[in-house]
């Protein structure tokens, strides 16, 4: 599976997944789409190295295994079809440049050394970008999706107002998915003692919405800090840092 068929899928009101969290209390990931699109690209965009891949694989196993609650607006579901196609060629291409680059590196080396390093590697043969794929295709198979119908107007708000995530390009769809995440946490924290049930998190890569650059280190903005916190719930834009929050 590449795309996502919108009417397969069962969604969820607020209210019918609070309850659903209350009768069964586990931790939660609520995934933003970027966030799962970098599964894809994660070898030319994340810094971590291996140890993205292997919170790749502890996360998606811990999803598989139903130890988790993976979540997502149903904003996911257009986003994720609209680009899913361009962020798998942009791991192909780039392996295409990686193998160019190897290769040119090794015939220089060769003919000014003497050395002997093999030529005609073609990393891109290998279709990783399939393998990551296949993940991804898992972990939506397990996806919650949240409907949107409550969320527009605290979203508009937000977008007038030029509060994170619209602070610079106004972008609706992102306060739309904060804006549902905070209120799911509502509706959850209604039913559960939030001070005592497991951890929910709100993944997102798009640092560029989400991210004050000029912290350092760098963090999510100061207002969404504050509002994650009074809802009992923590932001990452690392899945390492997912990883470490889950202990797994």
């Amino acid at each position: 599976m590449s795309t996502i068929d919108a009417n397969a899928v069962s969604k969820y009101s607020l209210q019918s997944f609070a309850d659903l969290y209350k009768n069964a209390k586990k931790p939660m990931i609520f995934f933003d789409t970027c966030s799962l699109l970098d599964f894809i690209r994660f070898i030319y965009r994340a810094n971590d190295g291996i140890n993205t891949l292997m919170a790749i694989q502890a996360v998606f196993q811990m999803i598989q295994s139903d130890e988790i609650y993976a979540v997502a607006s149903e904003l996911f579901i257009k986003e994720w079809n609209d680009n899913v196609d361009s962020a798998m060629q942009t791991t192909s291409d780039s392996f295409n440049r990686t193998s160019e680059y190897f290769n040119l590196s090794a015939e220089v080396i060769n003919t000014l050394m003497g050395q002997n390093i093999p030529v005609g590697i073609d990393l891109a043969s290998f279709k990783v970008e399939d393998w990551l794929l296949r993940i991804c295709s898992n972990i939506i198979s397990k996806f919650y999706f949240i409907e949107q119908t409550a969320i527009a107007s605290a979203a508009l708000t937000r977008v007038a107002n030029k509060i994170a995530p619209a602070s610079k390009k106004q972008e609706f769809k992102d306060c739309a998915i904060w804006e549902t995440m905070l209120a799911l946490c509502s509706h959850i924290n209604a039913r559960v003692n939030p001070t005592t049930s497991p951890k929910k998190i709100f993944f997102t890569t798009n640092i560029e919405d989400f991210v004050d650059k000029a912290k350092m280190p760098k963090d999510f903005y100061t207002q969404l800090q504050g509002e994650a916190s009074s809802h009992h719930f923590q932001c990452c834009y690392k899945v390492t840092d997912v990883k470490r929050i889950l202990g797994i």
